[in-house]
């Protein structure tokens, strides 16, 4: 799990662990020394199906499953790891959530954004390249099937987003952690490629807006992880705005749609804070605030049901699909 925030191959093998799983102990002494054992159980998993996602997304090995084969195997392990969960460590609205269910939950969105996000990077090439090809019903299939994946991380990254923003308002957020800072960073990402590539969601560029401040928020009172993230968003917005003012720029149109549906986000500021990162009259629009999110399943819609119920997963991909991955200019900072 620590792996998949710094973008390291797996050092260690799960074959290579004989310690068995966590389990209740009879007494008293069960309760009062030791860590809730369906939660442990709950992470271990979860971090054994990350471990799969870095190994067979992320690596060069050559696998006898197609991509897509992966991909599905990868997303079932996810739903199954999300239904088996009790009720205990499910995202229960009715009361408050222990902070380190919610973790559990971000780790889980984190994982589905690792599973299904070179689909969406795929889609964001594609959309920025000139040429058209001619459609056939393989190739509309495919398209489907690709939106479906691009979905699920889209959905994934929401979700993470409102929690975050959730807890931020309510003064939740551990102002200098790590990890609140790396999960905002990867949905804010995954929110402005979302808002260029399908013109139905140009309203994610306003959470990617709100993530943005955050981080500058989380930043200005000394989180080094925040500034470094802060950093990067920084080079997207400058490159965003290189391409709206170029005169050739294919996304020109569309980056003017989504810089024009964020204008009324309203800025942060750093001495709107608390102590611990309150945003008491932070100026964040109602419509990056949560309402009821206790849903951490909204990925799986009829189209990626009907994905995951395929026996045979075999269509046949441009190889620029996989390539994708390795593509990117920092492999590290894409895997994290």
């Amino acid at each position: 799990m620590y792996g998949s925030k710094v973008g390291w191959p797996i050092q260690i093998s799960d074959a290579d662990i004989y310690v068995d799983m966590p389990s209740n102990v009879s007494g008293d002494i069960h309760n009062d020394h030791t860590s809730d054992t369906e939660f442990l159980i709950a992470s271990i998993e979860l971090a054994k199906i990350t471990g799969q996602v870095i190994d067979r997304v992320y690596s060069r090995k050559q696998f006898p499953e197609s991509f897509l084969q992966r991909e599905q195997k990868l997303l079932i392990s996810l739903k199954e790891w999300s239904c088996a969960l009790s009720p205990q460590i499910r995202l229960n609205r009715d009361g408050p959530v222990p902070m380190n269910v919610i973790s559990l939950h971000l780790q889980f969105n984190q994982c589905i954004m690792l599973a299904s996000r070179p689909v969406l990077l795929h889609a964001l090439i594609q959309a920025t390249s000139p040429e058209s090809t001619t459609e056939d019903n393989a190739r509309t299939n495919i398209r489907q099937t690709l939106k479906t994946l691009s979905d699920a991380c889209i959905h994934a990254a929401r979700h993470t987003h409102s929690l975050i923003v959730e807890e931020w308002t309510n003064g939740s957020v551990p102002i200098f952690g790590y990890f609140y800072a790396h999960y905002l960073f990867s949905s804010a990402l995954i929110m402005v490629i979302s808002s260029l590539v399908y013109p139905e969601n140009s309203n994610d560029f306003a959470l990617f807006e709100a993530a943005f401040e955050i981080l500058r928020a989380m930043s200005s009172h000394g989180n080094l992880a925040a500034t470094e993230f802060y950093d990067n968003l920084e080079c997207v917005k400058q490159c965003l705005d290189k391409i709206r003012t170029s005169e050739g720029g294919h996304f020109q149109s569309d980056l003017s749609r989504v810089a024009e549906s964020s204008t009324d986000l309203a800025i942060i500021a750093p001495n709107q804070l608390g102590s611990f990162g309150t945003t008491a009259g932070s100026g964040i629009p109602e419509h990056t605030v949560p309402g009821n999110y206790a849903n951490d399943m909204a990925f799986l819609g009829e189209s990626m049901e009907e994905f995951l119920a395929q026996p045979d997963v075999d269509f046949l991909l441009d190889p620029s699909l996989t390539d994708t991955v390795y593509s990117w200019p920092n492999l590290s900072l894409w895997t994290a």
